[in-house]
């Protein structure tokens, strides 16, 4: 299992990132993308060790926050780009957005909390990559055996083109970003499954190593 922290560009959250985890993935704001040439000096310097690059969140009306993300991934050295939105990944997202901007970079597109398996079958693996968020999964299917068959499913129909993993932990009410091994999530069932992808350890600079440690536990 390779296992990957996660940032802001905050330089002291990056050099902790490097300090646990060979590779990263940088979390965007848009204030970060308004700062662009700021944003790229500090990222340049970690450039070897950045995975993907993920957007902020945006609405369809906010392409040119996907454009500058777009642009960045690539002049750090063509990164994979992680496209996610409450708004942005909905019903009628594609003529939307990508009828206005196409990323130029390898992208993957990140499930929302509760996105199902025929609704990601349909409207993004038919197409397009994903990264598939673990904890927001888990809100679409709570039950364990769901939630099992479901996961599998993916895996075995979709893996190449699953290019990510977002691990965290969550509950029926809290979608995601909980400290690993703090929420529902039965992670002696996840982890046999997905040991054989790269896996963001997504949460909190203080919860990473903790939590790369619980997952540790159930590798075998």
């Amino acid at each position: 299992m390779e296992f990957l922290g996660k940032s802001t560009i905050k330089v002291e959250e990056i050099e902790k990132a490097v300090r646990y985890f060979d590779k990263f993935e940088i979390g965007l704001t848009k204030s970060d993308l308004d700062k662009f040439s700021q944003t790229k000096k500090i990222l340049k310097k970690y450039r070897d060790k950045i995975e993907s690059i993920h957007t902020p969140h945006l609405t369809d009306e906010e392409t040119d926050y996907l454009k500058k993300s777009d642009k960045l991934a690539l002049e750090l050295g063509k990164k994979l780009l992680i496209l996610h939105s409450f708004r942005l990944i909905t019903l009628g997202w594609e003529e939307k957005v990508f009828g206005k901007y196409f990323p130029k970079s390898e992208f993957a597109i990140e499930n929302n909390p509760g996105d199902s398996f025929d609704y990601l079958k349909n409207s993004v693996l038919a197409k397009y990559n994903l990264c598939l968020d673990i904890a927001h999964l888990y809100i679409a299917y709570p039950k364990l055996l769901e939630f099992k068959h479901v996961l599998k499913r993916l895996i075995a129909e979709y893996k190449p083109k699953i290019k990510l993993i977002h691990l965290n932990d969550s509950s029926k009410r809290i979608t995601g970003n909980l400290p690993i091994g703090k929420g529902e999530i039965n992670w002696k069932t996840v982890v046999p499954l997905v040991k054989n992808f790269k896996c963001v350890i997504e949460v909190m600079p203080e919860y990473q190593l903790e939590g790369r440690k619980f997952i540790e536990k159930f590798i075998k």
